[in-house]
């Protein structure tokens, strides 16, 4: 394959496009709207304008701290007709700079960030978008701070508009209109990006979906929260942090406060992404993590269960007698209590049912229901037998079993009250081997046998807690599962974005795990909370751009011949009434 099949819309650079050279710059943001926004100066509420010099431009940007609490500014941009949007950001080592964007007429914004930048401050180009815009359309510019980055700031530079030749046009047109490529799946945990920038707005909850617009994405792997902790008030499970006035860091206060304030204005978080990314063409399936019942300290009293406090008569307990933060599916009576949150969940319109067993293992151990249970059927007690014995592995799987069927039950009621009566599918994420799943119970042969699930999303990164042969066996999920109908989606993690070492895979590794996954026969491929890509400082740049488009197998092939695109930096001269480039900076003040 060679390089050209790579279209500008899909790079990120701006000297893909035919007409790079008629690019219209605005570089005054002293044109954005209202003026009483700005400001020569830091204040609360206020934008502050900045001159600027840097290469052959010379402008006026526009700047937000983290805690200036400014209101969205409108930039008239005065041009019409199809366009590729490029941001010039301003960022330094200190404050990384995050904007959320979006125009006239759209449903909500869109993050961009800066990348790590070369010295002590840079002016960086970003691609935003493709769009066609319309006379007298606006640029809208949000400064949305972030829990975990309180540094974060906001600084845009210059928009560029390129003018999209014809022949570009049609091609983006075409591309943006072919359904065939959309076979991506992506998480959403309904926890980080609360926590992270606290939305109390329908508009603001549907920026953690518009990302996925014209996109290759088409699932949406929606987690209530926890096991059975929600972010809407439930006749069944419990809202996050509403019993405490104290918490542990500042993410959980604002996850609470969010929950709390769009409560109060009537609004279901759940509800509007179920509808958002219906919005969008995407199915949604609903999923819980059955292990998340409580959490390490000091976060327990934010992430506990008040059920899993209740009833510890119910919990997992090991062979030597220790008690495991996990509620037992050897109870019938919390068997239930898991399928009315998820049934509460389900019937608020989404179109089948997860479960996140890479966030759920074990779900029964040695505790006396299950002993009760090996007791009745074998006449004797599990805790004095190998682990290993043949009949431990085949109740737990019998339990999991019996937990499939009686979500499925729970579904088939939900589609009955349905005006299309249309089957509700349930899917899973995995771990990547058969062995490390029928450890705990999880005989995928059996389930997609009795045709019991629809998906299956076998974890191949390292983040699968209980996997202990770490192999990711493709051929046995092809075996086992696609041969009886079931669609397997392997779950990527490029990263595990918000760790302070994320380790984000090379280049190259990155576009061969896609490649091998649809050519050992996958239906798609998943991501694991890749909304956090776009809007992260710390994210390899041209990752999202990557990420949006790996349904596209002949693109993933022709990009293995390419290196990866650099950032493109603008060198400052001038910030203000101070030199950057003269002998003796600024900064060496510092």
């Amino acid at each position: 394959m060679q390089a050209e099949v790579i279209q500008p819309w899909a790079a990120v650079s701006a000297a893909a496009w035919a007409n790079a050279s008629k690019a219209v710059v605005v570089a005054d943001m002293r044109r954005c709207l209202p003026p009483s926004a700005l400001t020569s100066r830091l204040a609360k509420g206020c934008w502050k304008v900045i001159l600027y010099e840097a290469e052959e431009l010379t402008g006026n940007m526009v700047w937000a701290s983290g805690d200036a609490d400014v209101a969205p500014l409108r930039l008239p941009l005065c041009v019409s007709g199809w366009h590729a949007l490029f941001i010039g950001l301003y960022a330094t080592n200190a404050t990384p700079s995050h904007a959320w964007l979006k125009l006239d007429g759209e449903t909500a914004p869109t993050p961009i960030a800066s990348s790590k930048g070369p010295g002590y401050w840079w002016m960086q180009e970003v691609f935003w978008k493709v769009a066609e815009l319309k006379p007298d359309q606006c640029l809208h510019i949000q400064h949305v701070p972030l829990s975990d980055n309180a540094a974060a700031g906001c600084g845009v530079a210059y928009v560029k508009m390129i003018p999209l030749h014809a022949a570009e046009i049609a091609g983006f047109c075409a591309d943006r209109d072919d359904a065939k490529p959309r076979r991506l799946a992506t998480t959403c945990d309904h926890f980080s990006f609360m926590a992270a920038r606290r939305p109390t707005t329908v508009e603001s909850l549907l920026s953690e979906l518009e990302i996925f617009r014209d996109t290759d994405f088409s699932t949406l792997l929606l987690h209530i929260g926890g096991a059975d902790q929600v972010c809407y008030p439930s006749r069944h499970g419990t809202m996050w942090g509403q019993a405490q006035n104290s918490f542990a860091d500042k993410g959980q206060c604002w996850q609470a406060e969010s929950c709390r304030e769009l409560a109060r204005k009537g609004i279901n978080p759940t509800k509007v992404l179920i509808d958002g990314a219906h919005a969008l063409g995407m199915k949604v399936h609903i999923g819980f993590r059955p292990a998340l019942w409580s959490y390490h300290e000091p976060f327990t009293d934010f992430f506990e269960s008040p059920f899993f406090g209740q009833h510890p008569e119910w919990r997992t307990v090991d062979r030597d007698g220790t008690q495991v933060a996990r509620m037992s599916w050897a109870v019938p009576e919390v068997r239930k209590h898991l399928l009315d949150v998820l049934g509460e969940a389900v019937a608020l319109g989404a179109d089948g049912a997860h479960i996140v067993f890479t966030r759920g293992f074990p779900v029964t151990l040695y505790e006396p229901s299950f002993c009760a249970l090996f007791q009745a059927r074998f006449g004797e007690d599990p805790r004095r037998l190998e682990e290993s014995d043949p009949r431990i592995a085949t109740l737990r799987a019998d339990i999991i079993t019996t937990f499939v069927r009686e979500l499925r039950t729970v579904l088939n009621e939900e589609a009955k009250r349905r005006v299309n009566g249309r089957r509700l599918e349930i899917s899973m994420t995995t771990l990547n081997c058969e062995e490390d799943n029928l450890r705990y119970g999880l005989d995928l042969r059996r389930l997609a046998r009795e045709q019991l699930i629809d998906e299956v999303y076998p974890a191949i990164h390292k983040f699968t807690f209980g996997g202990v042969k770490r192999v990711w066996d493709m051929d046995f999920f092809m075996e086992a599962c696609a041969r009886e109908g079931v669609r397997v989606i392997p779950m990527i993690d490029f990263a595990h974005v918000g760790h302070p070492n994320a380790n984000y895979w090379p280049y190259p590794t990155f576009l061969l795990k896609g490649i091998e996954c649809y050519e050992k026969g996958a239906a798609g491929v998943g991501f694991w909370d890749p909304a956090v890509v776009n809007a992260n400082d710390e994210a390899p740049h041209e990752y999202w751009k990557i990420i949006s488009r790996f349904g596209h197998l002949d693109e993933l092939r022709a990009r293995l011949s390419l290196k990866p695109s650099k950032p493109v930096f603008r060198s400052i001269r001038r910030l203000g009434e101070h030199r950057l480039d003269a002998r003796f900076p600024p900064y060496w003040g510092g």
